[in-house]
């Protein structure tokens, strides 16, 4: 074995482990970085899908309910006699009753005034210097969006999410329309 290949050996043995551990500890960090990047926004596009699924399931499901409601209160006038149909509209309960409630009158005869609305609480808002990238990483295109296109999107958002748009929406544009979805989410 010559002095070449002792050298060689040397190299490999000794300062080539050595070389990689030291390039690993270097770049390990950004490694790190680069991979939780990577899986926080796939997390963040999943949660968003998984959210707007649910979201679409729930809405088609109550729409299907209320219409298999709205078909069985038909068929209770249609096939049942009228003491057998009020028991069925009372143990179901039915909707046009609550909507023809008796209305309240006065000692003379007239319809009393109507009682105001009790004061709703204002939920608890962000502050409103809410920067509008922190809303579209919440609602994407939130700055272009209608506000019926927002409101359709604010039942997916969690509380912390929902007090982040009341209050960009609060301390900007203002609009009555989010405003009063946030507030009713909220409580």
């Amino acid at each position: 074995m010559d002095d070449g290949d002792l050298k060689k050996l040397i190299d490999y043995a000794v300062y080539a482990p050595v070389g990689i551990l030291h390039a690993i500890a270097e770049a390990l960090p950004r490694a790190v970085e680069e991979g939780r990047s990577v899986v926080e926004s796939r997390a963040v596009t999943a949660r968003f899908i998984g959210k707007m699924a649910v979201g679409m399931a729930e809405s088609k499901a109550q729409e299907q309910f209320a219409e298999v409601r709205r078909q069985a209160e038909e068929l209770i006038d249609l096939v049942l006699p009228e003491p057998w149909a009020d028991l069925a509209r009372m143990v179901f309960g039915d909707q046009r009753e609550e909507a023809q409630a008796p209305v309240p009158q006065t000692s003379d005869n007239r319809p009393a005034p109507p009682a105001p609305p009790a004061p709703q609480p204002v939920p608890e808002a962000a502050p409103p210097d809410i920067d509008l990238g922190e809303v579209e990483a919440v609602i994407p295109n939130y700055a272009t969006l209608s506000a019926s296109q927002i409101t359709a999107k604010m039942d997916m958002l969690s509380k912390r999410e929902l007090k982040l748009v009341y209050g960009y929406e609060l301390g900007h544009r203002g609009r009555k329309t989010i405003l009063s979805r946030a507030e009713k989410l909220l409580q």
